[in-house]
């Protein structure tokens, strides 16, 4: 039996599903299980998710805009509007990403920046030795950019209606286009083991959120 493996701090994974299914608290939840102590992630904060904002409302956690960068460690989110993604200062900030290294990233929707961003595909396909570990969420697979899943390695999916999606997913997964899913269950594809189990729920958002309070805590009292 293949022992069902979860991504470690330096790892990419992938959500993708429709809107409602559970993808952002699954999400939420993998970052959750990330150590901000030894490692800054930045969340890429496009759609405003309920979810989130009560995560940006800790006081731990910092925002960002394109002229920063993060500290060696903690957690920080970033809120570009839709016209800001295709600005040079949005690739200069994703440039510097790349040229510093050791810093996590987690976009709610991959599709939203990376039909604009050259950047993001040098980070996708160089940032394994760049130790730059992502998360990325969408609703559209079909629209993600190649790198996205050919350099991912573990793939959440949950509940997808459009055919052209499924078949996206089956290109780079043994993950049957025909799947039919329970509601907030998920598949789960580990590439290296190149196995397929199906996820329960992840915890409730006020459990994940907990978890984001205990380590910032922790965080905070190690200053």
């Amino acid at each position: 039996m293949v022992e069902t493996r979860l991504p470690n701090n330096s790892q990419r994974t992938v959500i993708v599903g429709r809107t409602g299914t559970g993808k952002t608290i699954a999400g939420m939840w993998h970052l959750s299980k990330k150590n901000f102590a030894t490692f800054p992630w930045i969340v890429w904060d496009t759609k405003r998710d309920t979810e989130l904002k009560e995560l940006w409302q800790l006081p731990a956690v910092k925002r960002l805009t394109f002229s920063d960068m993060p500290g060696k460690s903690g957690l920080y989110y970033i809120q570009p509007l839709p016209h800001e993604m295709e600005d040079q200062a949005c690739e200069d900030f994703l440039w510097k990403i790349h040229k510093r290294g050791k810093i996590g990233l987690y976009f709610d929707e991959g599709y939203a920046l990376d039909k604009y961003s050259k950047a993001l595909a040098a980070l996708y396909t160089q940032g394994r030795s760049l130790h730059i570990p992502m998360i990325t969420l969408s609703q559209r697979p079909s629209h993600l950019n190649l790198f996205t899943f050919t350099e991912m390695e573990f793939l959440q999916v949950f509940d997808l209606n459009y055919l052209g999606d499924r078949k996206r997913i089956a290109e780079y997964s043994r993950i049957d286009p025909r799947y039919s899913l329970r509601e907030y269950h998920s598949l789960w594809y580990d590439v290296k083991a190149n196995s397929v189990v199906e996820f329960s729920p992840v915890p409730a958002p006020d459990l994940v959120l907990e978890s984001f309070e205990a380590q910032l805590r922790l965080i905070k009292r190690a200053i």
